[in-house]
C-alpha cells in the first residue's frame, strides 16, 4: 500500500514539474514584447541588462519571422537576465 502511495505521488510531481516549467515561458506577441522591453530598461546598467537587451533583440527578429518558439525562446532568456 505504502509504495503504491509513493508512486503515485512521484508521479504527480512527474507531471506537474513541465506544467509549471510552460507557464514559465513568456508568450510571443506585441503587449509581452512591450512589457518585457520596459522591464528590462528599467534595470540597472551592467552585463545582465546587456545581455537581456541583446536576447530581447534576437526575440524581435525571430517574432519578424513568425519563429514563435525562437521569440519564445529568447524571451525567457532575457527573463532568465533579469532574474540574476
Amino acid at each position: 500500500m505504502k509504495k503504491s502511495v509513493l508512486i503515485a505521488v512521484l508521479f504527480a510531481f512527474g507531471t506537474a514539474i513541465p506544467v509549471f516549467a510552460a507557464d514559465e515561458m513568456m508568450k510571443c506577441d506585441d503587449a509581452s514584447m512591450t512589457k518585457m522591453k520596459t522591464d528590462v530598461t528599467g534595470m540597472k546598467d551592467g552585463e545582465n541588462k546587456t545581455m537581456a537587451m541583446k536576447e530581447m533583440k534576437m526575440a524581435e527578429d525571430m517574432m519578424m519571422k513568425k519563429d514563435m518558439e525562437g521569440c519564445m525562446k529568447h524571451m525567457n532568456d532575457a527573463m532568465m537576465q533579469m532574474k540574476k
